[in-house]
């Protein structure tokens, strides 16, 4: 006596990767084996599964690696915008200490910490008092 089955959905065919037996199983069950990776077994009873990352799981690493990159760029930016401020600000301070000095020399006063005597001839005053005393100006005239 044999026993007949009618099977309307659709099979997919494998392979047993142990002893190379084909058959057949329901292809929302294979979906669901390579999703989950869980094991499954041949009609001999090798156990198999599915190792190859799926679509959804192979999106999903594109998109951590791409908000990886998107916070490292974030932080990149902050970095170099804080370090910029921070090289105005010093620019500016530098600016003003070079203002101070040059409004007192121009006021005929010795720049030398320390010093601050009045002259007329400040040029001569730095060049016989404090002649270790270089300035940026020193040579370019």
């Amino acid at each position: 006596m044999t026993t007949t089955m009618q099977y309307t959905g659709q099979l997919a065919i494998e392979v047993c990767c142990s002893c190379a037996i084909s058959f057949a199983m329901p292809t929302d069950y294979q979906r669901r084996r390579r999703d989950d990776h869980e094991l499954f077994y041949c009609p001999v009873g090798h156990p198999q599964h599915y190792t190859g990352a799926t679509e959804v799981e192979r999106l999903k690493r594109l998109n951590e690696s791409a908000e990886r990159r998107v916070r490292l760029a974030q932080q990149s930016e902050r970095f170099y915008r804080d370090l910029a401020r921070t090289e105005r600000r010093s620019a500016a301070a530098h600016k003003g200490h070079v203002t101070r000095i040059r409004n007192l020399v121009a006021k005929g006063i010795c720049p030398v910490a320390g010093c601050r005597r009045n002259f007329t001839n400040v040029r001569e005053h730095m060049a016989t008092q404090h002649p270790d005393f270089h300035t940026h100006e020193d040579g370019a005239s």
